[in-house]
């Protein structure tokens, strides 16, 4: 469409062209065994479709949505109207100009490029003529030119142009041409004759990981290699750089020939990358990894001469991993796992490895939390070898693997975490990741849930924290820009609310204090009990000597809200003031709307009012052009905005593990912790029982001995089922807020918790008793 005709005039056709249609016409397409729809429709046609089809609806996405970038990450079924909605008639791109400005937005190209690279794509129902496919063809060819990635198919009416077909098969498109006699009549009942099938076994995740299993092996072995925590940006084109030249080893390459099959994997020009892989080549040279081949000729070629990575076996990582469940099985299931069955361990591993990745990219780029591991998801698609009763023993240990990981377990987690997080990051966003077009913010609000964890010494996440804003503040001064580290005044009153229900926690278990901690920690984790209380538990354990009260006079000395700001200021926060005007009156009313169901338990309304000032705040800074951020832990407040009509600062929301992985991307120098790892490695038990039998057989393995092992799996599983049954039939709460119930929950939790080891001690002594005799 031209580009003189007025908006208003396009807009009036297009609605009258697109008001009508019968849905029916096309609910074959909707019979198709596809994971997503990409149209360059703007109508719902196909949404009604499958709504026909499939009774059911497909998420929806569509260009200049703010929400249009999580299709690149997206496993369920969706429809992403790629060039707009009618809905939106002046979002929908239709002119010459639009269509070339199209292309400069990334998250349309990264969509893109992502399905491109690692999908197999059916074209359907459109001529190589349409504008709108011409921009997608010529986008493709930009990216990736010649030999391009994947494998495709186009459907069209024969007698389309040959220059458009050999354009499509430099694609890897592969064309199949129908008589497109009796309006398309060949074509339409061939799509009416596909009978779905039945595919037994089948996992409901489709994204192949083969990019990501090519350049892990190699990326981690670089990031090993450094001395520090650098950039993982940078260990991920050094280990680009060096998966070629092993790939290629003993030949040599040359530095556009590195830049070319990057660029064929990734897609962003071979002239871009091309001085990345300069600077890469000279950090392998001066490890030693990699020379220059003397020659006369040009250009330059470079061959590998360090130790060659297989990436077709197991990574020194995973195979650590992999053992710890192997030792695990032994200890915990008293499961002697054949070494016949090693490949298959080695395998879920892997996939688990493989798949966190995704999962965190994910959540980084649709702005959210990550989720829980799924761990028993991850074996049933992983171990399909396995018998039923072999997988429910490989998710326990898993689960028990990831609660509480050995200090190797930890480290391998960490590892492996970070680089395949990064390494989906470069394959969805390589310009943003890869050419330094992310910046970083101007300021950072954090609430609450991040500043306890980040001002209480002790805290799984205090370290972590620590180096991220530490980082921050050093790239802003070496940037020369000032970076502001913020906290508004009401989250002052839930840091010392918070404080003095450990005090009364404390009080309420008195002289048996200790031991209920103990059990509470063991129980949820100390990451997910009172801050306080927790930060205590792992600097007691430490120093048995400490006690509570010098605990909280050394680490949490102030009392008040006006003490806290002076500490605060003290330690390089700056704390905000806020006001209750009419957006923050606006915004109480949304949030209240969306937790009314949450009151009883969960958000208080004092809390949803810090909530309803924090953001009414940070609105005005970002109107006021202010790149600032939120950073929270909150789950319910990441999705309650995202529900809502919160378009100002949805996209300027990021949760603390999207914070901690861009810092480490970007700038490095996050040091490696038990809580890093634990930030990528959150998981959760499903059932009280579940809960309580990872609590005996974590209490179990502190006391460990061979007798032990023998009759740990059969007297947890008698004992999780009664330990539930007996503390429901006293009303016990294990999750309380309330200091005194809670005490009480968990000091009955004890009790029960000496049966089960008195029982155990009887076992051992059973055993034992026959060993001897």
């Amino acid at each position: 469409m031209s580009d003189a005709v007025v908006d208003g005039a396009k807009f009036e056709y297009l609605e009258s062209l697109l008001s009508s249609y019968d849905a029916n016409k096309i609910r074959c397409l909707a019979r198709l065994p596809t994971d997503a729809c990409l149209t360059t429709n703007f109508d719902r046609s196909i949404f009604d479709a499958y709504a026909l089809e499939k009774n059911l609806s497909p998420r929806e996405y569509s260009y200049a949505d703010s929400v249009f970038k999580r299709a690149a990450w997206d496993n369920n079924l969706f429809v992403a109207r790629i060039h707009g909605a009618i809905e939106a008639a002046e979002t929908c791109v239709l002119t010459t100009r639009q269509f070339d400005e199209i292309v400069l937005n990334e998250h349309y190209v990264n969509v893109l490029r992502q399905y491109f690279v690692r999908e197999n794509i059916v074209f359907l129902g459109f001529s190589f003529y349409d504008p709108a496919i011409q921009s997608v063809i010529r986008e493709f060819q930009k990216s990736f030119g010649p030999a391009a990635p994947g494998r495709h198919l186009a459907i069209l009416p024969r007698g389309s142009a040959s220059d458009l077909i050999i354009d499509a098969a430099k694609l890897n498109i592969k064309v199949v041409e129908y008589d497109s006699a009796d309006d398309h009549k060949e074509f339409w009942d061939a799509l009416n004759s596909y009978k779905p099938k039945l595919l037994s076994g089948s996992s409901s995740f489709s994204r192949t990981f083969g990019l990501t299993r090519f350049y892990l092996a190699a990326c981690y072995a670089r990031a090993n290699l450094n001395t520090t925590r650098t950039a993982l940006r940078q260990s991920v084109l050094e280990g680009f750089v060096s998966a070629h030249l092993q790939s290629a080893h003993p030949a040599a390459l040359s530095v556009d020939e590195i830049a070319e099959k990057i660029r064929r994997n990734i897609g962003i020009g071979t002239s871009e990358v091309s001085g990345l892989v300069s600077e890469s080549l000279s950090a392998l040279r001066r490890d030693g990894l990699c020379k220059k081949v003397e020659s006369d000729s040009a250009p330059e070629k470079f061959e590998w001469i360090g130790e060659l990575v297989d990436i077709d076996s197991p990574m020194n990582a995973v195979a650590r991993l992999a053992n710890g469940i192997v030792h695990r099985a032994s200890i915990q299931e008293n499961w002697k796992i054949d070494p016949t069955l090693t490949p298959t361990i080695h395998g879920v591993v892997q996939h688990m490895i493989l798949r966190r990745g995704w999962d965190l990219g994910a959540a980084f780029a649709m702005g959210r939390p990550p989720e829980e591991v799924a761990i028993q998801s991850l074996v049933d698609q992983s171990a399909t070898t396995l018998p039923a009763f072999d997988r429910e023993r490989l998710t326990r240990i898993l689960t028990l693997m990831l609660r509480n990981p050995t200090q190797d377990e930890s480290k391998a987690l960490g590892e492996l975490g970070r680089m395949s997080f990064a390494l989906e990051m470069a394959f969805h966003s390589p310009k943003s990741i890869l050419l330094h077009e992310a910046v970083l913010p101007r300021g950072a609000y954090v609430d609450s849930s991040i500043l306890l964890p980040a001002i209480v010494f002790g805290h799984p996440y205090h370290g972590v924290y620590h180096d991220t804003f530490q980082k921050l503040r050093e790239a802003a001064t070496n940037a020369t820009f000032d970076f502001s580290l913020m906290v508004t005044r009401p989250y002052l009153n839930e840091v010392i609310s918070h404080k003095n229900l450990a005090i009364a926690y404390h009080r309420e278990a008195g002289s048996k204090f200790l031991d209920v901690l103990s059990n509470d920690v063991a129980y949820h984790g100390a990451a997910n009990v009172n801050v306080f209380l927790g930060s205590y538990a792992i600097l007691q354990e430490r120093d048995p000597s400490l006690n509570f009260g010098e605990f909280l006079a050394s680490y949490a000395p102030y009392k008040t809200e006006d003490n806290l700001r002076g500490w605060l200021e003290n330690n390089h926060f700056k704390v905000v003031e806020t006001s209750k005007n009419n957006r923050y009156a606006k915004m109480y009313g949304q949030l209240e709307v969306a937790y009314a169901n949450k009151l009883e338990r969960g958000k208080q309304p004092i809390l949803i009012e810090h909530d309803a000032l924090q953001i009414a705040r940070l609105e005005d800074d970002i109107l006021r052009g202010r790149r600032y951020l939120l950073v929270t832990a909150d789950k319910n407040l990441h999705k309650k905005l995202s529900d809502s009509e919160f378009d100002v600062v949805r996209d300027s929301l990021l949760s603390h593990v999207a914070l901690v992985q861009l810092v480490d991307l970007l700038i490095g120098g996050i040091s490696e912790s038990a809580g890093a790892t634990d930030l990528m490695w959150s998981t959760r038990i499903s059932t009280r029982t579940q809960s309580i039998a990872a609590f005996l057989t974590s209490k179990s393995l502190s006391r460990y001995d061979a007798a032990t092992a023998m009759c740990m799996p059969t007297l947890v599983e008698q004992f999780s089922d009664k330990v539930v049954e007996e503390l429901g039939d006293q009303g016990a709460d294990l999750e309380s807020d309330d200091a005194l119930k809670r005490t009480r929950a968990f000091q009955q939790l004890g009790v029960l918790a000496d049966r089960y080891f008195e029982r155990m001690s009887l076992e051992i002594d059973k055993i034992n008793n026959k060993i001897n005799n």
